[in-house]
């Protein structure tokens, strides 16, 4: 044994924010796509509230679904036993914690998972998860002592799909020196702000009020904020020809694909008395560039 099931740890205690989780370790290395390490920082120095209300849709979804996720897996494999376990404290490491949706048989554990970004996902039955879940399994892999981490996931199409990851002690060593670094600055060095939109969401957060008072910045980072307005300014001209030359070519028509079948955007009904208008496909971009780089 190399864990010890201890009072499940609720998300935002006080025990809870003073422990490294799975469901912050991908934050911690700059591959979540909900928390930046400057925002998971300031968490967990006390300077943040834990639940800045983003995502309430999704973390609800999640919620409700856990339970049929995990028996449709159980259903899946009659022959496994699949039981709803707490939260776990590595042996020795008490600093390093995991609550599992399940736990397979001795040596496997399961996560739960719904998707609204099904491109992130491979193909099923393999170990092609999106990387921040990645990082949650070996994580949790980790502190358990457990050896493979499967996914029940159901995609915005309401698809079931498995997945399955095995432990990876390289990444995992990685991991938890990634870990200890952070926990060693909490409270004494801030990270340094990134482009996540957490790190501004964070920012404001920790600005609140205005005070009539003038402040002067250095002159670099003037011109690279000028720089910054000034491509986007043009990124938006680009994207409202593009949707233009879109939408003159589909007229009347609803959806937009590539020769391969690729949804490019489709048509929606504005409000009563409005015109139509242009939606991007979900996943577009990342969709695109894989369908290139496969060409």
């Amino acid at each position: 044994m190399t864990a010890t099931l201890i009072p499940t740890l609720a998300p935002g205690s006080p025990e809870w924010a003073k422990r490294m989780s799975a469901s912050k370790i991908a934050g911690v290395v700059g591959h979540s796509p909900y928390e930046s390490r400057f925002s998971l920082w300031h968490k967990m120095t006390g300077n943040l509230a834990w639940d800045d209300g983003q995502n309430a849709d999704e973390k609800r979804r999640g919620h409700y679904l856990e339970p049929a996720l995990r028996q449709w897996f159980r259903d899946q494999h009659p022959d496994m036993r699949v039981e709803r376990t707490g939260t776990w404290e590595r042996d020795l490491f008490p600093w390093q914690v995991a609550s599992p949706d399940a736990l397979v048989d001795v040596d496997d554990l399961l996560e739960c998972k719904t998707s609204t970004k099904d491109w992130e996902w491979g193909e099923p039955g393999t170990s092609e998860v999106p990387v921040y879940y990645d990082d949650q399994a070996q994580w949790t892999l980790l502190v358990t002592g457990r050896r493979r981490c499967y996914f029940s996931v159901l995609t915005s199409f309401m698809e079931f799909r498995e997945y399955v990851v095995d432990a990876d002690p390289q990444k995992q060593a990685w991991l938890v020196t990634e870990a200890e670094a952070f926990m060693d600055s909490l409270g004494r060095h801030v990270p340094s702000i990134d482009e996540h939109d957490a790190t501004y969401r964070a920012i404001r957060q920790l600005h609140p009020d205005i005070e009539d008072t003038e402040v002067e910045i250095d002159l670099s980072l003037a011109l690279e904020y000028a720089a910054a307005k000034a491509a986007k300014d043009d990124a938006e001209t680009a994207y409202r020809g593009a949707a233009a030359r879109i939408s003159d070519e589909l007229g009347t028509g609803r959806v937009a694909k590539t020769p391969t079948g690729l949804t490019v955007a489709y048509r929606r009904a504005g409000r009563a008395g409005s015109t139509p208008y242009l939606n991007p496909a979900r996943g577009l971009t990342a969709a695109l560039l894989t369908e290139r780089t496969a060409s």
